[in-house]
C-alpha cells in the first residue's frame, strides 16, 4: 500500500515545504525515541517525525515534545517513498 499514491499536488508541497525547512527541532515521543526534524512550528516538526517513523500522526500527539535546537543540528532526510510507476 503506498500512502503517497493519491496525494494531491498541494499536499506534495506542503510536504516538501515542511522537509526543506531551514530550521530544525527534536521531537521526542516514549515509544518512538526521538528524532532531529525540520521545523516550521511544533505541528509541523511533529508531522515529520509521524512520517520519519511511519506513524499516523495521531498515535504520537498525546505524548509528543518538541525542543528547539541549535543551529548547528542536522535533520534527518525526508522519507522516500515507493511510486507506483509503471
Amino acid at each position: 500500500m503506498n500512502p503517497y499514491k493519491d496525494m494531491t499536488l498541494a499536499a506534495r508541497r506542503a510536504r516538501e515545504s515542511r522537509w526543506n525547512a531551514k530550521t530544525c527541532a527534536r521531537v521526542v515521543h516514549p515509544r518512538f525515541g526521538e528524532v532531529i526534524v525540520p521545523h516550521t512550528s511544533n505541528y509541523a516538526a511533529m508531522l515529520n517525525a509521524a512520517e520519519y517513523w511511519g506513524c499516523d500522526w495521531l498515535e504520537i500527539i498525546d505524548d509528543v515534545e518538541v525542543w528547539a535546537v541549535g543551529p548547528d543540528a542536522v535533520p534527518v532526510k525526508m522519507p522516500r517513498h515507493e511510486r507506483n510507476e509503471r
